[in-house]
């Protein structure tokens, strides 16, 4: 009786779920069908008894059925195609359905399981099809089973068990209009011409497969071409409903091939088609919002964008768009970076590959500016979202007439090169451009609170505060390591204090006032970690031969092991010049590291000075080797300010970051 009872509450659940899932698919169907104007119409087909009422009763029964039974297949092939593929798991596709009352055919939404990838070129335009399908994809199509959410299509009432297969748009405008009278027939999940041969037979032999069916549609009929499709589709494994589409010949395209339709009336049909889906493709692309994420190199959208770039398009279905300089990889691991390249590629994000300079004045910039521009001019984007300091100014003039015509500006701020410590000079060329800028953005998002108590006496309507881009501080904090074996493996005593710094080896990291520091303090048991790339390498190297601390300086280059790196260190030391907020700060203070820092801009948000570490000026080579010296000479002092480093970096915890910078993302773009 139990067991009776769990089945009842299951069939139910499922069936329930599958009652609303087929009226939510119903109702988008709804959304995405319109007539098709650019074409005759042609004879509607008097319907018999059984057509006209009894065909919709077995479509129901079967398709709820397949649903019910297959449930656990079709969460299985979802989970499949969704860690093979990425997001959509489901492909939908225009196809000519069922005419209307005009004697037009109705174009509907298709549901398939994907077996493709989304990858592009350079231009956003797709490969090939023969080069997006996977090996998975093929398997799925061999065994017919992404064809399995067509089941929705026949409870939404697009389609029907038995009928003519409903081909693409550009298969009918070639269509005679004896041939088109196909269309007056529901079309199909398996057909005649499915069960008679499928794609080994002619484009000829399927048509006239499909008017025998047209001519004499019945009950015993469709209950022969059930069982048949049975037979062949999972006894003898033919695959009835396989498209084939990367391999199997369009119509058009067979006629042109066998010489039954002259080169200018199939580039005339071609153009026909498009004409016809061109109402849907624009409703598509108003239900797809586009949204482009400008930043200076690629490493900036691997490092701080990568769960945003997923959110946009997982969560709020946005077509993204990512420019920056994808070439740029003097501050990465190069091997990663790529495969992170490929991977967005796979997963359908549209990559613009400009060369931004980093430099203000670099001549790359005059033609970067106006690639971006084109870029931005083509599509209607609703959301163009900039990072980087040079890169976000150009964005924001390039985007001005796209902000007339609607679209949102947001520049995510990482620190203005003007803040209360900074120079005369930054104050004298930044702070006017900023200001001046701010008034071609809708959002400023600001990642300190200095940057945002500043941001809000500029021009942008939206002025919001981010803790940052976010750290994952539970894996940092949870990571284990044998601290004297990590150090010998990357050439420190054992026995020795460790300082780390983690960052490009850049003018504005600083790490020159920590070398000169070592220099002064002389302690032979100190020892100074630089992870990272960068162009003043060879320079650090000197200034450390001029001090006398060549053989404490370790160079580690770009690294991937950076949580075990922080729980191995005795001292973390990051002496920015500017930064707006600064996340390997945040990363060792989360595995409880004592932090010597700069004194300035978003790093005061989580040091406490005397409590986390010591701050001091940046320029200040004396304070920072006291500061080293007091924590190198006490175990005691930095174990008492471990509690605090972990308590002051939590509010930056990355699922916190995130939340906030999404809530801001579904302002916008829901």
């Amino acid at each position: 009786m139990k067991k009776s009872k769990k089945f009842a509450l299951l069939t139910g659940a499922v069936v329930g779920v599958t009652a609303i899932a087929a009226h939510v698919m119903k109702k988008k169907a709804e959304k995405t069908t319109y007539e098709a104007d650019l074409i005759e119409p042609i004879e509607k087909r008097k319907m018999g008894f059984y057509e006209k009422y009894g065909k919709r009763i077995l479509d129901i029964a079967c398709a709820t059925a397949a649903i019910v039974v297959f449930s656990p297949l079709y969460l299985g092939v979802a989970a499949l195609v969704k860690l093979k593929l990425g997001s959509p798991v489901l492909f939908t596709q225009d196809r000519p359905g069922l005419i209307g009352k005009d004697g037009k055919e109705t174009v509907f939404k298709m549901y398939k399981f994907r077996t493709m990838t989304d990858e592009r070129d350079e231009n956003g335009e797709l490969l090939p099809d023969d080069v997006r399908l996977t090996k998975f994809g093929k398997w799925l199509r061999n065994t017919s089973l992404d064809e399995l959410p067509e089941a929705f299509n026949i409870l939404n009432g697009t389609m029907s068990v038995i009928g003519p297969r409903p081909q693409l748009v550009r298969d009918m405008t070639f269509m005679t209009k004896e041939q088109r009278a196909r269309h007056t027939a529901k079309p199909g999940l398996s057909g005649l011409a499915q069960v008679n041969g499928r794609n080994g037979i002619s484009w000829e032999e399927k048509l006239e497969w499909d008017r025998k069916y047209i001519q004499n549609v019945s009950f015993a009929g469709d209950v022969k071409i059930i069982v048949d499709t049975v037979k062949k589709a999972f006894i003898k494994q033919e695959g009835i409903t396989q498209d084939d589409m990367a391999t199997a010949e369009d119509f058009g395209d067979w006629l042109l091939r066998t010489e039954k339709v002259a080169e200018v009336e199939y580039e005339a049909k071609q153009k026909q088609a498009k004409s016809i889906l061109n109402g849907s493709e624009t409703l598509e692309s108003e239900n797809k919002k586009k949204v482009l994420v400008v930043a200076s190199v690629v490493s900036f959208i691997e490092w701080f964008n990568k769960e945003n770039l997923e959110y946009l398009k997982n969560n709020l279905n946005c077509e993204v768009h990512v420019a920056c300089n994808f070439d740029y990889m003097d501050d990465t691991d190069e091997t990663r970076t790529r495969e992170y390249i490929a991977k967005l590629k796979k997963e359908g994000f549209i990559l613009h590959n400009i060369h931004f300079a980093r430099n203000p004045w670099g001549k790359d910039n005059i033609s970067a500016y106006k690639q971006l521009k084109t870029i931005i001019n083509k599509n209607r984007f609703m959301l163009i979202h900039c990072h980087t300091p040079t890169v976000s100014i150009m964005t924001r003039l390039a985007a001005r007439d796209a902000r007339k015509n609607g679209s949102v500006v947001m520049y995510t701020c990482h620190g203005f090169h003007f803040h209360n410590a900074s120079s005369k000079k930054n104050w004298m060329i930044y702070y006017p451009v900023e200001k001046f800028c701010s008034r071609f953005c809708d959002y400023i998002i600001t990642i300190n609170k200095e940057d945002y108590n500043r941001a809000k006496t500029f021009h942008a309507p939206n002025v919001r505060y981010i803790p940052g881009v976010g750290v994952d501080i539970n894996k940092i904090k949870n990571t284990s390591v044998e601290k004297d074996i990590y150090k010998e493996s990357i050439g420190v005593p054992s026995k020795a204090v460790m300082i780390l710094s983690v960052g490009e080896m850049i003018e504005r990291k600083n790490h020159e006032v920590i070398i000169r520091a070592l220099g002064k303090i002389k302690n032979p048991n100190i020892y100074y970690v630089i992870c990272g790339k960068g162009p003043l390498k060879d320079h650090l190297k000197k200034i450390a031969c001029e001090v006398g601390v060549e053989d404490k300086v370790i160079f580690l280059g770009f690294r991937q092991d950076i949580p075990e790196l922080c729980n191995t260190a005795d001292i973390s030391a990051f002496p920015s010049k500017i930064e707006g907020l600064g996340l390997a700060g945040i990363e060792a203070m989360a595995a409880g590291v004592p932090l010597v820092s700069s004194n300035v801009h978003g790093i005061l948000d989580y040091v406490i000075d005397g409590e986390t570490g010591y701050a001091c000026d940046p320029d200040d080579v004396e304070g920072f080797a006291k500061a080293i010296d007091r924590l190198a000479s006490d175990s005691k002092l930095r174990e008492s300010m471990k509690t605090k480093c972990i308590e002051a970096v939590k509010p930056f915890e990355l699922n916190n970051a995130l939340r906030v910078m999404w809530d801001i993302y579904d302002e916008i773009l829901r």
